[in-house]
């Protein structure tokens, strides 16, 4: 085959299997370098690393395997496109261990929660947010071989007495019969943003909460693995005033980072503060909440608790734990709940409901918990009213079995 020939094959092949990689041929023809945004853009979603372990190989994509795409949109002008991938576990592969989620709203306690189970049993946690951690490469560190884009591991690992990966902490891989803790967020969590980005279907949650971000050779990537991998999940709930305020304080703590001080003097770490923010974020989105509507039983609820300080992240957080145990269900996966309170009321108790349900043994002593200051106190009686109206409005059955308590 003369090279002309070979060329029009190449072209129309990769034509056929993602429109983009159409550019490279002229890349190539004008023997141009490829800068890392061009990589980005031309090869999102597509696994390019080939390395080794344990006599695994990483799986390549390519002319391979041609992952399908979701379409996320981000903001008025801007897309995301997401491979998805069905890379599961090999037959000649090592069956332990199996991932348990830990699925938590944000600020739920998923931090502690996992610090918890890595002291108490020296075990390894992995985690959908591979750029958190990465190896000396600066490469995030898969949980298995056979699945390169997630979920990963969240820090050293040791598989039979050998590191996988040099990082921060010395921990081993849980072996046979156990589950390895996971976090993930899922979706629907932004705070303050239109209700058009965090509306979704049981199906675009679920998707979400298999979505992995990952870097590889320094470009960050996004992908999401295959369902099959979840054999378990931990459904965190924390207090919802508790929660919400929190959620406050993690966009101080972003502000700080910044420098923002404009924005930390107009929002002190105070009750009054919090229901200025509260004010601010209320008043943002009224168009759109009234164009993408949350219907209960008396029409929007965007409408009828706007006098709630901050009301949009309760009604995020409620339909973020309808769609959290709709994905349990419609996985067939074990599961149990643990509330972030309950390592306040009975540490010891909530530790062996976790480690027992994990399939880990107990090797070493942790903290007392230390419960820090309840929030409750941001808010009036009424308000506090009007979220277990909210509460009992759009709430699932099972959500509002789950959240009756912190309204008793």
């Amino acid at each position: 085959m003369n090279t002309t020939d070979e060329l029009s094959r190449k072209k129309a092949h990769l034509f056929s299997a993602q429109r983009k990689w159409v550019v490279i041929l002229l890349i190539a023809g004008l023997n141009l370098p490829i800068i890392p945004t061009a990589k980005r853009w031309l090869g999102r979603g597509s696994i390019t690393i080939n390395r080794a372990f344990n006599g695994y190989s990483y799986a390549t994509t390519g002319s391979q395997t041609v992952p399908s795409m979701k379409h996320i949109i981000k903001s008025e002008n801007r897309t995301e496109e997401i491979p998805i991938y069905n890379y599961k576990r090999p037959k000649h592969a090592p069956p332990w261990p199996k991932v348990a989620w830990l699925m938590s709203f944000p600020n739920s306690g998923t931090s502690y929660t996992g610090q918890l189970v890595r002291r108490a049993t020296q075990a390894a946690s992995a985690t959908n947010y591979g750029t958190s951690n990465l190896d000396q490469s600066g490469n995030s560190i898969p949980l298995f071989e056979w699945s390169p884009i997630g979920p990963f591991l969240t820090e050293i690992a040791y598989y039979g007495g050998s590191p996988k990966e040099v990082t921060s902490q010395k921990l081993s891989v849980p072996g046979d019969g156990s589950y390895i803790l996971t976090k993930t967020h899922c979706g629907g969590t932004c705070f303050g943003c239109s209700p058009k980005y965090y509306l979704q279907t049981q199906e675009e949650f679920q998707e979400d909460c298999l979505m992995a971000d990952y870097r590889i050779d320094g470009v960050k990537q996004k992908a999401i693995y295959d369902s099959s991998i979840i054999s378990k999940a931990i459904h965190l709930v924390r207090d919802p005033f508790d929660n919400v305020v929190s959620r406050f304080h993690l966009k101080r703590n972003a502000m700080m980072h910044q420098e923002n001080e404009a924005w930390l003097e107009a929002y002190p770490n105070t009750k009054k503060g919090f229901r200025d923010f509260c004010d601010h974020v209320n008043a943002k989105n009224g168009k759109r909440e009234k164009q993408y509507p949350v219907n209960g039983t008396h029409g929007n609820v965007f409408l009828k608790y706007r006098d709630i300080p901050c009301y949009s992240d309760f009604i995020r957080y409620i339909l973020w734990h309808n769609h959290a145990i709709q994905t349990i269900h419609k996985l067939q996966i074990e599961s149990i709940s643990l509330n972030y309170e309950s390592y306040g009321i009975s540490q010891n108790r909530t530790v062996d409901k976790l480690l027992n349900f994990l399939g880990l043994n107990f090797t070493c002593k942790v903290q007392e918990f230390r419960r820090g200051e309840g929030y409750r106190g941001h808010f009036e009686p009424d308000e506090v009213e009007g979220v277990k109206n909210l509460a009992e409005e759009i709430s699932d059955e099972e959500t509002w079995e789950m959240l009756e308590r912190y309204f008793d």
